[in-house]
């Protein structure tokens, strides 16, 4: 996510506002709190950073060594509410508004494996983490907490649905950023193994694969299509490499906006207004002014929305601020 994690895209956002709206911005370096003010209101807002640690990504207030990116101000410190700590809620919570949501199975020693596709996920947010699979409808897995620590949740089963993963931000009840992403592929050219497809294609965005903290990841996914690393595609033949969403391997352009919203689907936009609307319905029960939130979804070969959970401390697009400071100072 370089468009969004890089700090002059955050900086270039707000000048731009404040120069349109007449706005005072003042930045203390020594914590990076930053005040805001506007037609006679001013609001500190608090910086949220994110790095990586034992090999997994985390969102954390203050600068530290192993910080490797910034993700926005926003008006309040983190959030927390039901739904977006346990998946399975904000599950009941979407099909409770006649929204599409991938079937699940709770995991006991007794019960039978999925008669669908499935992977093992728990119930806690995880950056994409804490999964395993997918795995063939029947099977039964080695070790049914492969990639899924103990203790972050609920242990359960979950309908596995391929397609597109789409991320949606929302400030409220107003939905004004988006990715909407392909899974990552190599196409085969008849002799080279998919570990040199893949090493090729890590080479590009300058990662070592045996520097890459997910391979079992990726040879899981592979295994599930069928394939290994020493297998050999035919020429045109394409395997995808991950499911997850943040996982593409592709360069992008840190400076320019890779907003995907304006140019969704009419069915995803469909969905999209049914589950922010749900959202912003259930958060004004707990909030008195609108927070931002993100849901992630997969969409289907149909175009269909499948909804998976939901962040309650995302990262801030820099395209958010004009939404959000349109409700703090007015339009």
């Amino acid at each position: 996510m370089p468009y969004i994690n890089a700090f002059v895209t955050h900086f270039r956002a707000l000048q731009a506002w404040a120069s349109r709206n007449n706005a005072a911005l003042d930045l203390d370096v020594s914590t990076f709190q930053l005040e805001v003010r506007c037609r006679h209101r001013y609001y500190s807002l608090h910086p949220q950073f994110v790095g990586g640690m034992q090999q997994r990504i985390v969102n954390t207030p203050v600068i530290t060594p192993e910080t490797s990116g910034f993700i926005g101000w926003l008006p309040y410190r983190p959030l927390s509410y039901d739904v977006s700590t346990d998946k399975l809620l904000f599950k009941d919570m979407i099909a409770e508004n006649g929204l599409r949501t991938p079937a699940r199975w709770p995991l006991s020693d007794s019960q039978a494996p999925p008669d669908q596709d499935f992977i093992l996920k728990r119930s806690s947010g995880s950056f994409g983490y804490d999964i395993s699979g997918p795995f063939k409808a029947g099977m039964t897995p080695a070790n049914r907490a492969q990639g899924a620590d103990a203790g972050r949740g609920t242990l359960f089963a979950e309908q596995f649905v391929p397609g597109r993963a789409l991320k949606l931000w929302c400030w409220g009840h107003k939905p004004f950023f988006a990715h909407l992403r392909q899974p990552a592929t190599v196409t085969g050219d008849g002799r080279s193994s998919v570990q040199d497809l893949i090493e090729a294609r890590l080479a590009k965005v300058g990662v070592a694969l045996s520097q890459y903290p997910e391979v079992q990841a990726m040879k899981n996914f592979l295994a599930y299509q069928g394939l290994t690393f020493d297998s050999i595609l035919q020429e045109g033949a394409a395997c995808s490499l991950d499911f997850r969403y943040g996982r593409e391997h592709v360069t992008r352009n840190a400076l320019a906006s890779d907003n995907d919203f304006p140019t969704l689907p009419e069915t995803v936009q469909r969905s999209i207004e049914l589950a922010s609307a749900a959202m912003a319905r259930f958060l004004k029960n707990l909030f008195a002014l609108p927070v931002l939130y993100s849901m992630d979804a997969v969409v289907d070969e149909a175009g269909e929305c499948w909804w998976l959970e939901v962040n309650s401390n995302p990262v801030l697009p820099p395209d958010g601020y004009e939404v959000m400071f349109a409700d703090l100072f007015g339009a």
